[in-house]
């Protein structure tokens, strides 16, 4: 789901159409800039996977109380125990898929991922 969205933004850019399978080299620079869209971008994230999730996230399209899963993985002050009052039936697999998008999209290692390379500084040496 991360690589149709983020197909969709770089040939939406017209900067790296690639074959499929291939990454498209898309960095995220920090800033000020950035740090006031990635609320949105966590958000639209969060509902394209919802809208057309991948085989393996299948059991999304079926799931009621939408709005609480998107509350959930992009609220880093989510709590567990509120989701499994809106949603019961969830199983352990799909708790910890639920985990694991939750701490790429509202903890951030989305974000730390896709910047440059950890604690190096590309400016000049002083």
């Amino acid at each position: 789901w991360l690589f149709t969205i983020m197909a969709d933004v770089c040939c939406g850019w017209g900067c790296c159409c690639r074959p499929p399978g291939s990454f498209c080299s898309l960095q995220l620079l920090a800033g000020a800039a950035l740090d006031a869209v990635l609320p949105g971008l966590t958000a639209r994230l969060a509902a394209q996977l919802l809208a057309s999730p991948s085989y393996e996230l299948r059991w999304l399209t079926g799931v009621a109380g939408k709005d609480a899963l998107v509350w959930f993985v992009t609220d880093p002050g989510a709590d567990m125990r509120q989701l499994m009052k809106t949603i019961p039936s969830l199983t352990p697999d799909q708790v910890n898929q639920l985990l694991e998008i939750r701490g790429l999209l509202a903890l951030g290692m989305l974000q730390r991922c896709l910047l440059k390379r950890h604690n190096v500084d590309y400016g000049i040496n002083r």
